[in-house]
């Protein structure tokens, strides 16, 4: 028999208000204190098994149909948790589900949203 796995994963959201670039304002979804909370709780050997893993670190959703996921590797040091190797995915719900125009105001976000976010710097631990 086949158990499916599933591990819950809680955020902390933002809004953001509108702005010159952003007139309907965006959410912030972060990660962070989560995973931290989490994989603090484990002891250091244990960690070596989550090593590499990918996870969401933050959430964009820009209140127009496109989302930016910021996700990255699991790293353990001794003392610290890293996420490394950084990917951004970006997602226009417009596209997938032309169901959701009818509910989408114009204007949308600017050309290119990644220049007015700022996910964590990858050097720095959580």
């Amino acid at each position: 028999m086949h158990f499916p796995l599933g591990v819950t994963l809680c955020a902390k959201v933002g809004l953001h208000p509108s702005s010159l670039y952003f007139p309907f304002g965006y959410l912030e979804s972060s990660f962070i204190d989560f995973l931290k909370f989490l994989f603090g709780q484990f002891p250091p050997i244990w960690l070596t098994y989550f090593e590499g893993v990918l996870v969401p670190i933050m959430l964009y959703d820009f209140l127009d149909s496109h989302l930016v996921t910021v996700l990255g590797h699991l790293h353990f040091t001794e003392e610290e948790l890293f996420v490394i190797n950084h990917q951004t995915r970006i997602e226009d719900l417009l596209c997938t589900n032309l169901g959701l125009a009818q509910f989408t105001c114009t204007p949308h976000t600017p050309a290119n949203p990644l220049l007015h976010i700022m996910p964590p710097p990858v050097e720095q631990p959580l």
